[in-house]
């Protein structure tokens, strides 16, 4: 496996790639492809184990498995312009002076796909992020990512 550092670096790479300036471009699908392989395998996803593809549900409804949430990684598009728009936001935000940035990330799948890559971007004096899943299996696997890229989990 790799260092914190080895994947740290290949997630910035990743995130540089999802945030060039174009819709579509030559580096997106490798960098979703990359993306999907790096968490899948730091998130040990099991396609046929069970406990990854239990749906929770509550009073208010149902949240989706961990195998399903997990696959939204796959959606190119989806991915590289929410990861965008949210970068953009706290860039934009942080150039009118309001800092620290805090984000509320709810449901996040095991993975928080969509803030990874835009936590590399900055520095967390600069943005925060509070992350909910009520999926526990979710939950636990994000941590474990999370810690993998030596990111601050608290």
């Amino acid at each position: 496996m790799f260092s914190s550092q080895n994947l740290k670096e290949k997630l910035v790479n990743i995130s540089n790639d999802l945030l060039l300036p174009q819709d579509f471009h030559d580096k997106l699908v490798p960098a979703i492809t990359t993306y999907t392989q790096l968490l899948f395998e730091l998130g040990e996803i099991k396609p046929d184990e069970i406990s990854d593809r239990t749906n929770i549900q509550s009073k208010f409804g149902r949240a989706i498995g961990t195998f399903w949430a997990a696959n939204c990684v796959k959606e190119v598009l989806r991915t590289q312009r929410f990861v965008r728009g949210l970068y953009l936001a706290i860039k934009d935000k942080l150039l009118q002076g309001d800092g620290p940035i805090h984000v509320l990330y709810a449901g996040t799948g095991p993975f928080a796909t969509l803030a990874l890559p835009v936590m590399v971007q900055f520095s967390p004096a600069e943005v925060q992020f509070t992350l909910l899943e009520i999926n526990e299996n979710s939950y636990n696997k994000l941590v474990d990512v999370i810690t993998a890229f030596d990111l601050t989990v608290t």
